[in-house]
C-alpha cells in the first residue's frame, strides 16, 4: 500500500474515531442522576412540569407572547461566562463574544442559519424576544466583562460530578442565579459535547449550561464548532427537551411541543432532503435541522413557534428574576474612590493602654490613589493619623500602619476614616469609614463572678464576634447561687460553639491557683481554653468529656448542677493570663455556666520550708495536716501513743495538700502523727491537750 493510501485511511480512521467518541449532550443523563440521588425529586419535578404544560396548553402564554412582540419587548437575559482551564486564557474574549453572537442568531433566526430552512418548514419557524447580553457587574457591583477565568483545580469534568460549578471541587462558583445565567466553558471528559440543567430541577447554585471549550466558534471539534453546542444546551435551560422525546426509538416519547415532528431517535450525521423513520414515514418527514436534536452543528438551524413559546414561558415562568436583573448595565465608576475595606489591628480586645493600628484601604475608583490621610478615632475623640502614600490602582488594596493611640480603661468604638484621596474630594464618601468595638481593662489580682449584675457581659470579659445571636446570654432564674447564670442557648440560630472570655488576671509571687465554677447543660461539651497573648492563640485546660484535669465533681440540686475545678498552677508567673469558656453544642440542651472563681494559695512559708506540717499544736479536737507540694503516693495516715501503739488509722483514697483528723477521742498527752507513702514516712510530734 502507498504512503498516500496509507495516509487517507489514517485520516478517515481518526475522523470515523472522532465521531463515534462524541456524545452531543448528557443533560438528560445529569438530570435521572440527579433523580438517583434524591428520590423526591423526580416526583416534585414532574409535578411542576406537568403544571407548566397544562398552563402552556391553556393558550395563556401564547397571549403573552403576542402582546410581548407587539409591544417590541425584549428578554435581556443577563450572562457570565466562567472559563475553567489549566490555561483559562487560552479561551480568548473574541471567541467568548463570537459564540454569543451564535447563540442571539439562533434565538432570533437571524441570517446565515435560517437560509437554509426547507420551504416545507418556514411555516412553523419561530422568532423569540430572548437575547443574552454579557453582564457589566459583578455580584458585589463592581465593573466586570462578563467573562470569569479560573484556573481549573482537577480534570476530567463530568454531568454527574458538577465539579465545574464549584470552587471547592476545582471549578468556579456560580453567580447569584437569580440574576446571572451561569455558563461554564472547561474540557469536559467522555467526549461529551455540554449539559444543561432544566428549570427547578434541584440546587440554585448549580443552575446553567457546561459546554467544551472546543464546541465554540473555530475550536478544535470539526462538525461542531460552530458554536450551537451552547445553543442546544440552552435550550434545554428554557426547558426544551430532545426532539425525538429520548424514548429509545419506541415512538412514545415527547418532547411536549406541538409543532415538532415525531421522530425515532437522534440524528447524528448532516442529511440532505427529507427523511422518514418509523416515527413519520411520510409527509415532510423528521426534522433533523432542529437545534434540539444531535445533527452536526452545520445542519442545526431551526426552532419552531411551539418551542419558541415553551422557552418564553419558562423564562417568565421560571427566571422572571433574571428578565429583571440590571446587571448588564454598565458600571460608571467614579474618577476618585478610596474604601477603608477593615481594621486588621486591633481586634476586639485590646490588653494594652496602647496599640499601633493596621487598616485596609482599596482604590474603587478609576484614577490611581497615589496618596490618601487615614485616621483612627476613638469614640471618646482621640485620634491618630498618617499621611499614605504609594500608587494603588483599580481594585488594588494596602495595609496602613498607623502611630500609636492610646486607650482608657473601658468599652469603646474605634474608627478608620480614609480622607483627601489625591489631595482632592472623594467622589463616593459612603465607603470611607468603617467602625468595630473595642475595650481595654487591665489585668485583675483576684476574679469571681456569679453574674448577679445586669452588666453582661462583665466589664472586661467578651464574646468574641459577638452579635445578638453568639450564643452566650445572662439568665436570670437559673443559678446554682444566687439568681443568675450565664447561659449558651440551643437554637438554630446558635453557632456551633463560641467563647465566653474572662477579664485577664495575674497570677504573680503566689504558689497554687485553682479555676473553680458550675455548670449544668452535661450533653453537651464544656471546655476551658487559656492564653498567654491576649487571645491570639489557646491551649486547652479542661473538657466536661474526655480528658480533664479536675480536683472534684459533685451534682447537685434539682437543676443537676455540678462544681468543677482545674489546677491552673501552670500558668503562675507566666504574665497575665486570660480564661475563656467554650461550649460545644450537641443539640441537646441549653448549658449554664455559674459561680466562675479563681483562688490564689500562697502557702505557708514554715510548710514550704518543710514539705509537712501539724496545726494547731497543741490541739484541743481538729487536726489539719498539710504537706507542699501536693503529695502523689500517700497511703494512710497513722496516730501512735508514746508507747507505739496505733490509736487513730486513716486510709487515704484521694490526693490532697491538706487532711482534717478528729482528735477529740484521744486522751491529753504527746503523739506521734506519721504520713506513710509507698515508700517512706514523715512524722511529727503533736499534744492533745
Amino acid at each position: 500500500m502507498s504512503r498516500f493510501l496509507i495516509l487517507i485511511f489514517l485520516l478517515l480512521l481518526s475522523v470515523f474515531s472522532n465521531a463515534q467518541d462524541i456524545q452531543r449532550c448528557a443533560a438528560v443523563e445529569r438530570l435521572q442522576h440527579k433523580f438517583n440521588a434524591d428520590k423526591n425529586l423526580r416526583q416534585r419535578f414532574e409535578e411542576r412540569r406537568s403544571a407548566f404544560n397544562t398552563t402552556i396548553a391553556s393558550g395563556y402564554f401564547k397571549h403573552r407572547e403576542n402582546a410581548a412582540r407587539i409591544e417590541g419587548e425584549i428578554y435581556h437575559i443577563p450572562v457570565v461566562v466562567h472559563i475553567v482551564l489549566a490555561d483559562p486564557s487560552s479561551v480568548s474574549d473574541e471567541a467568548v463574544l463570537s459564540q454569543l453572537d451564535a447563540l442571539n442568531k439562533a434565538f432570533s433566526a437571524a441570517p446565515p442559519d435560517t437560509a437554509g430552512i426547507p420551504d416545507y418548514f418556514k411555516a412553523i419557524a419561530g422568532k423569540s424576544v430572548i437575547q443574552f447580553c454579557l453582564a457589566q457587574q459583578t455580584p458585589e457591583g463592581l465593573p466586570t466583562t462578563g467573562i470569569h477565568r479560573v484556573i481549573a483545580g482537577r480534570t476530567g469534568f463530568s454531568a454527574n460530578n458538577e465539579g465545574v460549578k464549584h470552587r471547592s471541587l476545582g471549578g468556579a462558583d456560580s453567580w447569584n442565579t437569580s440574576k446571572y445565567m451561569n455558563i461554564w466553558i472547561t474540557e469536559l471528559s467522555g467526549g461529551i459535547l455540554g449539559y444543561s440543567s432544566f428549570p427547578d430541577d434541584g440546587s440554585p447554585d448549580e443552575q446553567g449550561v457546561v459546554i467544551d471549550y472546543r464546541t465554540l466558534p473555530g475550536g478544535a471539534y470539526k462538525r461542531y464548532n460552530n458554536g450551537k453546542t451552547l445553543v442546544h444546551e440552552s435550550g434545554h435551560f428554557f426547558n426544551l427537551y430532545h426532539i425525538w422525546g429520548d424514548d429509545n426509538g419506541s415512538c412514545s416519547g415527547t418532547d411536549y411541543v406541538d409543532d415538532t415532528p415525531p421522530q425515532a431517535n437522534s440524528t447524528t450525521t448532516c442529511a440532505t432532503g427529507k427523511k422518514f423513520d418509523q416515527c413519520t414515514p411520510s409527509g415532510d418527514g423528521i426534522m433533523y435541522q432542529n437545534y434540539m436534536d444531535y445533527t452536526e452543528d452545520e445542519c442545526l438551524i431551526i426552532f419552531t413557534a411551539g418551542q419558541i413559546l415553551r422557552m418564553e414561558a419558562a423564562a417568565t415562568t421560571y427566571f422572571s428574576s433574571l428578565l429583571s436583573s440590571e446587571v448588564c448595565r454598565q458600571v460608571n465608576l467614579p474618577k476618585t474612590d478610596l474604601k477603608v475595606v477593615s481594621i486588621e489591628n486591633p481586634g476586639q480586645r485590646i490588653c494594652a493602654p496602647g496599640f499601633n493600628g493596621l487598616v485596609t484601604i482599596q482604590n474603587m475608583g478609576v484614577d490611581t490613589i497615589r496618596s490618601a490621610i487615614v485616621s483612627l478615632i476613638l469614640s471618646n475623640g482621640d485620634s491618630v493619623s498618617v499621611s499614605w502614600k504609594g500608587a494603588l490602582a483599580y481594585k488594588a488594596a494596602a495595609i496602613v500602619e498607623l502611630p500609636l493611640l492610646s486607650v482608657p480603661e473601658g468599652k469603646w468604638t474605634i474608627s478608620c476614616m480614609a480622607s483627601r484621596p489625591n489631595n482632592s474630594n472623594d467622589e463616593n464618601p459612603a465607603n470611607d469609614a468603617v467602625s468595630a468595638p473595642l475595650q481595654y481593662y487591665s489585668a485583675l489580682n483576684a476574679l469571681s463572678d456569679g453574674f448577679e449584675g445586669n452588666d453582661f457581659p462583665a466589664p472586661g470579659w467578651d464574646i468574641p464576634g459577638a452579635t445578638a445571636d453568639a450564643g452566650w446570654i445572662r439568665a436570670a432564674g437559673i443559678a446554682a447561687d444566687g439568681s443568675a447564670s450565664a447561659a449558651f442557648e440551643n437554637n438554630a440560630s446558635a453557632p456551633a460553639s463560641a467563647l465566653l472570655r474572662l477579664r485577664e488576671i495575674n497570677l504573680r509571687e503566689i504558689d497554687s491557683a485553682w479555676l473553680s465554677f458550675a455548670f449544668t447543660g452535661i450533653a453537651d461539651t464544656l471546655e476551658i481554653l487559656v492564653s498567654l497573648d491576649c487571645g491570639e492563640t489557646y491551649t486547652s485546660v479542661y473538657n466536661s468529656i474526655g480528658q480533664t484535669q479536675t480536683i472534684q465533681k459533685a451534682s447537685e440540686g434539682a437543676f443537676g448542677w455540678i462544681r468543677d475545678s482545674v489546677n491552673i498552677s501552670n500558668y503562675i508567673n507566666k504574665g497575665n493570663v486570660l480564661f475563656a469558656f467554650r461550649r460545644h453544642l450537641s443539640g441537646v440542651s441549653t448549658a449554664y455556666l455559674d459561680d466562675i472563681n479563681i483562688r490564689k494559695v500562697i502557702v505557708n512559708p514554715n510548710l514550704k520550708s518543710a514539705g509537712f506540717m501539724v496545726t494547731p499544736n497543741p490541739v484541743s479536737s481538729t487536726l489539719m495536716v498539710q504537706f507542699y507540694p501536693e503529695p502523689t503516693a500517700l497511703k494512710r495516715i497513722v496516730i501512735y501513743s508514746m508507747s507505739g501503739q496505733v490509736v487513730r488509722e486513716m486510709a487515704i483514697s484521694r490526693q490532697s495538700s491538706f487532711y482534717l483528723v478528729d482528735v477529740s477521742a484521744l486522751r491529753a498527752g504527746v503523739y506521734v502523727i506519721a504520713a506513710v507513702f509507698n515508700d517512706s514516712r514523715q512524722q511529727k510530734k503533736f499534744v492533745r491537750r
